[in-house]
């Protein structure tokens, strides 16, 4: 009888919580290779909103983190009129670094280091992979900044029972046609290959060469909690904004008129790119702060397209809640400020939410490498399963 009691007690506590029941962690297998995920575009992707209260943020009066966790009644309004679902996972530990998820921050302009600072301390600036923490964002000289890879690793650490790899380059005012123009679309319609496209696949390929190399070594990848092997899981593109203005030699109109062409033909580059990138790695994309009609048509159609031809391998998300939407005001009573609305404002809550909103899309459509995260009906009808299990031993013994 006890161990009936603990079983339903483990149930009622795994499928009560939310963010548990979408996503508890189980596999057909217990895995320990490292997932890796690409996360390349342009100002959006550097990361725009701030994690510490600061002169520069209360001037500009935006959300940070700070604020989020604070627990102030003007926070606790604020987070109970969103609407996102990263805040029931949301708390301090989201502040200090994980053992279990890692990233690198890389200008594809020039192919250089980001810096990074995980705090409000400008003395604390680090370089290279560090685990994942705040302040992969852009701003190291207003404090520390994120992007969408903070929520987006704090998920898929939770989902997941790998460890986890973010592989972030980027650079703001850039455009696909142009900038970023890959391989595939030269040869189809033209031009020269983009010098992001460039350094970020030479800096990419060079990270699995030191991967490959430390397996080389002992079979493991040391430095990643030990794993024996390596996947690349998939790749986030976020980015749109300035294929709205001309970018020499393409007018506008030619960046959009291209602009599905070149999506399918990014993805296509990456996969042909190097022969560690599966031939049938997935694309999420999400929506850029641009909200332009002509451009979310051409993301879909894009999708569209690249799951007619590898089903489920391609993925969009919306982010149009994210956009000149008020939540509550500051622990002043004043409203914050609706400014930067190409840079969704700056808040942290909306990037927190593009990442969550991303990790979605790659669970939903299997982009996570040889691991298997259930569905929440899957696990239901596991729970479901071993409760009827333990039923019937329980009454068989006591019918007897």
């Amino acid at each position: 009888m006890l161990q009936l009691r603990l079983l339903l007690a483990v149930m009622v506590m795994l499928l009560g919580v939310p963010h548990l029941r979408a996503e508890v962690a189980l596999t057909e297998a217990a895995t320990d290779t490292l997932k890796i995920y690409l996360l390349v575009g342009q100002s959006n992707m550097e990361g725009q909103a701030y994690t510490y209260d600061s002169d520069n943020t209360n001037e500009w009066n935006v959300p940070t983190m700070e604020f989020l966790l604070s627990g102030t009644p003007a926070a606790t309004n604020y987070l109970a009129n969103m609407p996102f679902d990263f805040k029931n996972s949301l708390d301090a530990n989201w502040l200090q670094p994980r053992d279990d998820v890692w990233g690198v921050h890389y200008n594809s302009r020039d192919g250089t280091l980001n810096n990074i600072l995980p705090t409000n301390n400008q003395a604390d600036i680090v370089t290279g992979i560090q685990p994942l923490m705040p302040g992969f964002g852009v701003h190291t000289i207003f404090g520390s900044t994120i992007g969408p890879e903070l929520g987006m690793g704090h998920r898929l650490g939770d989902a997941m029972q790998s460890p986890v790899f973010l592989f972030k380059s980027d650079k703001g005012g850039t455009t696909l046609g142009n900038d970023w123009r890959p391989p595939t679309a030269v040869a189809a319609r033209g031009g020269s290959i983009g010098v992001e496209y460039t350094n970020t696949i030479n800096r990419f390929t060079e990270f699995l060469d030191t991967l490959d190399a430390d397996l080389a070594d002992d079979g493991t990848l040391n430095a990643y909690n030990n794993a024996t092997g390596y996947e690349v899981a998939a790749v986030f593109w976020f980015q749109g904004w300035n294929e709205k203005f001309n970018d020499s030699p393409y007018t506008a109109a030619q960046l959009q008129a291209e602009y599905t062409d070149n999506l399918k033909d990014l993805i296509y580059s990456i996969r042909a790119a190097d022969s560690r990138i599966p031939d049938d790695l997935g694309i999420i994309i999400g929506e850029s702060s641009d909200q332009h009609a002509g451009l979310n048509a051409s993301r879909i159609a894009a999708v569209t397209q690249l799951n007619a031809e590898i089903p489920n391998s391609a993925a969009y998300f919306d982010t149009a809640d994210m956009k000149d939407t008020d939540w509550g005001n500051n622990d002043s009573g004043d409203p914050f400020s609706q400014r930067w609305g190409y840079h969704f404002h700056a808040r942290a809550e909306d990037f927190l939410e593009i990442g969550w909103k991303a990790t979605g899309a790659a669970i939903d459509n299997g982009f996570t490498g040889s691991e298997v995260i259930p569905e929440p009906s899957t696990v239901a009808i596991l729970f479901t399963g071993l409760l009827a299990m333990a039923l019937f031993g329980w009454r068989r013994r006591h019918s007897r």
